[in-house]
């Protein structure tokens, strides 16, 4: 009677570990995608596998959609991050401060995109279904025909209309951030508001898994672009001025400290959200900068990848913990 419990319960637990679900999901941040690219590799490190082939899906918004898209195409993280580097001084040397107008050319970034795909022989038209991998990618429309208002999108594959989408409309929609690049198709980058794509890549997972098998368990790595430390001390008594100034009135508070506010406090609690709702499926990484640089900050590169190294040897204990959990 015990043999056979046993063998009952080897059994269950193959079943379980065959239906493990795995996604990874990566914030916005500019130029700051090195930083998740240099996280991904030494993961892939510690754990002997690649990211690519380990996950069913990725979720990414703004810059952690590009790595999304290059991952589910199957592009492995190092060359990822050399075409990325390359792509972000093509777009961003070229920019030109303007008050009434967007500073980069949305054309120029959809030419290197493209150049990235001919290099890699991927056809120019290919859609999101066409991914072998799932995507969640969130974007802002600026006016939703149903209710005239701006609204949070999915771009994804998991459904078919979804799927019809081609990947460098996506693309280019995903990472259209306001003042840097104009709108694209009425949509604009979703890192206002969900720059973090973890709960929303987990919901879209579930729902779609959990449709065929109940036991199925999804787990998620999410990774962050690094955060810079702001805050407010004590108390305060500010008007507009303080609260939206472009220039740091109060060190510790930085550049429109309201805006800042809204968009750290969204990625944080989204973040212990999913801690709190998949306590033994969600982790996350992102790792706190030396200073806070900036979106399009592209000479700040080799100082981000840098600075992430040596995170990854202080934390090296922490990393591989993580990928043996991922394995």
């Amino acid at each position: 009677m015990i043999k056979k419990s046993l063998i009952l319960m080897l059994l269950c637990f193959s079943i379980y570990a065959q239906t493990r679900v795995k996604f990874a999901a990566f914030d916005g941040g500019g130029v700051r995608g090195v930083i998740t690219l240099e996280i991904i590799q030494a993961i892939e490190k510690y754990g002997q596998f690649s990211l690519s082939d380990q996950c069913a899906g990725f979720g990414g918004t703004s810059t952690g959609a590009i790595i999304a898209i290059g991952l589910a195409l199957g592009i492995p993280a190092s060359e990822l991050s050399q075409y990325y580097q390359h792509l972000s001084s093509e777009v961003f040397a070229h920019g030109h401060p303007h008050l009434f107008h967007a500073q980069y050319d949305p054309h120029r970034f959809k030419e290197a995109l493209l150049q990235l795909f001919h290099d890699k022989k991927i056809s120019p038209d290919i859609c999101l279904k066409d991914l072998p991998k799932k995507v969640v990618l969130p974007v802002l429309c600026l006016k939703d025909p149903e209710n005239n208002r701006w609204e949070i999108k999915l771009l994804e594959n998991f459904s078919e209309e979804g799927g019809q989408v081609k990947v460098t409309d996506a693309v280019v929609e995903v990472t259209s951030a306001p003042t840097f690049f104009p709108s694209s198709n009425g949509y604009i980058d979703a890192g206002v508001v969900v720059n973090n794509p973890s709960l929303a890549t987990l919901a879209h997972a579930h729902q779609y898994y959990l449709m065929y098998d109940e036991n199925i368990n999804i787990d998620l790595l999410s990774i962050g672009t690094g955060f810079f430390e702001k805050y407010i001390e004590g108390n305060e008594d500010w008007g507009s001025v303080q609260w939206m100034t472009p220039v740091a009135l109060y060190h510790t508070a930085g550049a429109e400290p309201l805006i800042n506010m809204m968009v750290d406090v969204s990625n944080y609690w989204i973040t212990k959200l999913c801690y709190k709702l998949f306590p033994n499926s969600f982790h996350r990484i992102n790792m706190k900068l030396s200073k806070n640089f900036t979106l399009d900050q592209v000479s700040a590169i080799p100082e981000m990848i840098q600075e992430t190294q040596q995170y990854i040897k202080d934390h090296e204990s922490y990393i591989q913990k993580i990928s043996q959990w991922f394995k």
